[in-house]
């Protein structure tokens, strides 16, 4: 149970950037699962009017955008577009994501080497005298 406190301590000047990673943590596999949905889109309504099978989950706003294209090579096209545009998103959100785990982990040892460092340089001169180098590398 320490562990966790000590944990959330050192988390706490990072709430912000963690609330970021966990909304992008999550959102990213949302994001992933429209792919299908696209091909899905363009196989059953496209492709094949007539035949209705399945549900398309695609947001509302994007079945009225698709649907405003007669011409089926343009919205098969269009479709390709707007699907290689949320893929560009995706990546931009994963880059983002990592970077702010790499900020906050960054962040979080630099803390931790902060306070080992002042309260190595506030130890008395007779522990620093009679402590092994060796010793204070170890325990480091």
């Amino acid at each position: 149970m320490t562990g966790i406190k000590n944990l959330l301590k050192w988390i706490k000047p990072y709430l912000g950037l963690l609330l970021i990673v966990i909304f992008l943590t999550i959102l990213n596999p949302l994001t992933y699962s429209y792919v299908p949905q696209f091909i899905k889109y363009v196989v059953d309504v496209v492709l094949k009017p007539d035949v209705t099978e399945g549900v398309i989950t695609l947001p509302s706003f994007l079945i009225k955008f698709f649907e405003r294209f007669d011409n089926k090579l343009t919205c098969i096209l269009i479709v390709g577009i707007t699907l290689i545009i949320c893929q560009i998103i995706r990546g931009i959100m994963m880059f983002v994501n990592g970077y702010v785990k790499g900020k906050i982990s960054e962040g979080i040892a630099f803390d931790m080497r902060v306070k080992l460092y002042t309260h190595i340089q506030n130890l008395s001169y007779t522990y620093q005298n009679n402590a092994d180098t060796g010793d204070l590398y170890i325990r480091c």
